[in-house]
C-alpha cells in the first residue's frame, strides 16, 4: 500500500518538512538503496514570468535542508527545470532560486540545453514519433519534483507527475512539447485540441516509465485554479502532500482539491498499468485526512471537453 502524507498549516516550509519527515522511511529506504546517488530536484515553472504558476523557493529549500542528514547517500544535487519561452536561468533568478547557493551545494540545468534522448510517443495520425527528453532527469538516480498543485487546459489537473514528465521534454524551437500531445506543428492548436486529449494522457504514461519521480512533493499552500496552469487564480488550500508513489500522492492533491482520481486520465492509465496506485482505499494516508481538507476548486473553462477522453478506449 503506498502511504502519502497530507498535512495543514499556514507556513510552506513547514508544511512540507512535516510532510516529509513523516515518510521518512519511505525515502530513507529508496534514497540508500540508491546510493550514493546524483538527486535531481525538478521545480515546476512554465513560464519564467508568472510567481503564481511557478514553485516557491521555500519548497525546494525545506527539501534541501530534510536531505541534508542523507548527505552521506547523495553525491550531487541539481536543480533542474526547462520552462517554455525563455532560458531556465530567468526563472531560476526571479523566483530567488539562484539565493539558495549561499546556502546549499546545489548546481543548475536548463533542461532544455541538455543532452537529450529520443523516446517514441503516440501521435493522433495512428504514427510514432520521437520526443527529445532531456538525458538529466532519465540519468538522475533519485528524482524529486515539487509543484503545487494547479487545474490544466487539456489534462483537467497538473501536479507532481505531470510536471516531471513533461518538464522534461525538451522545449525550443521545435515543437517536442506539443508532440506530446499527438501532433507536431503548435500552429494547428485550435484544430487538433479536441483529439489532442486523451493522447495528451495516454503519451504522459508512456514517458512515465522511464521518468518516473522516485519523490513526490506537493507545495498546497496556495495552489492554481480556473484556467491554469498559467493563467489561472490562487487558491488558498493550506496543506502540503508528499510520498515516494507520484500518482497516489496526486491522487490525494486532486482529491483535496474536489476532483475524483478516475478523472484524471494519466492517474487512471498509470493506476491500470501498475505504475503506481491511484485508488485511494489503496493508499495509506497519513496526517490529516482527505475529507477534513477538500476545497473545491473552480476547474478550467474547457472542463466539459477535458473529460471526453474517457469517452473511447
Amino acid at each position: 500500500m503506498s502511504k502519502v502524507a497530507l498535512v495543514q498549516g499556514t507556513d510552506r516550509y513547514r508544511l512540507i518538512t512535516h510532510a516529509l519527515n513523516l515518510i521518512d522511511e519511505d525515502i530513507a529506504s529508496k534514497l540508500r538503496g540508491k546510493a550514493p546517488c546524483t538527486v535531481l530536484l525538478k521545480p515546476n515553472m512554465v513560464r519564467t514570468d508568472q510567481p503564481l504558476a511557478a514553485t516557491h523557493v521555500d519548497a525546494l529549500r525545506a527539501i534541501l535542508d530534510y536531505l541534508q542528514k542523507y548527505e552521506n547517500s547523495i553525491k550531487k544535487i541539481i536543480i533542474g527545470e526547462g520552462p517554455a519561452g525563455a532560458p531556465a536561468e530567468e526563472g531560476f533568478r526571479n523566483y530567488g532560486y539562484l539565493d539558495l547557493l549561499d546556502a546549499y551545494a546545489v548546481d543548475f540545468l536548463d533542461l532544455n540545453r541538455d543532452a537529450y534522448k529520443p523516446i517514441p510517443i503516440l501521435q493522433i495520425d495512428g504514427g510514432m514519433r520521437a520526443v527529445r527528453v532531456a538525458q538529466t532527469p532519465l540519468d538522475s538516480e533519485f528524482k524529486i519534483s515539487v509543484t503545487l498543485p494547479k487545474t490544466h487546459e487539456t489534462v483537467i489537473f497538473s501536479g507532481a507527475t505531470k510536471n516531471f514528465v513533461m518538464g522534461s521534454v525538451i522545449w525550443d524551437t521545435t515543437d517536442d512539447k506539443i508532440m506530446v500531445h499527438g501532433f507536431a506543428n503548435r500552429r494547428e492548436w485550435d484544430h487538433y485540441y479536441p483529439r489532442a486529449i486523451k493522447m495528451l494522457h495516454k503519451n504522459l504514461v508512456t514517458l512515465l516509465r522511464v521518468l518516473k519521480p522516485d519523490l513526490a512533493v506537493i507545495d498546497g499552500l496556495v495552489a492554481m485554479e480556473g484556467n491554469g496552469p498559467v493563467s489561472g487564480t490562487s487558491l488558498s488550500l493550506g496543506v502540503g502532500i508528499a510520498g515516494t508513489d507520484p500518482i497516489a500522492t496526486d491522487a490525494v492533491a486532486v482529491s483535496v482539491m474536489g476532483f475524483k482520481p478516475s478523472e484524471i486520465g494519466y492517474l487512471y492509465y498509470a493506476n491500470r498499468d501498475g505504475l503506481g496506485t491511484a485508488e485511494l482505499s489503496e493508499i495509506d494516508v497519513v496526517g490529516a485526512k482527505i475529507e477534513d481538507v477538500v476545497t473545491e476548486c473552480t476547474p478550467h473553462a474547457n472542463i466539459d471537453l477535458e473529460r471526453t477522453w474517457s469517452l473511447t478506449g
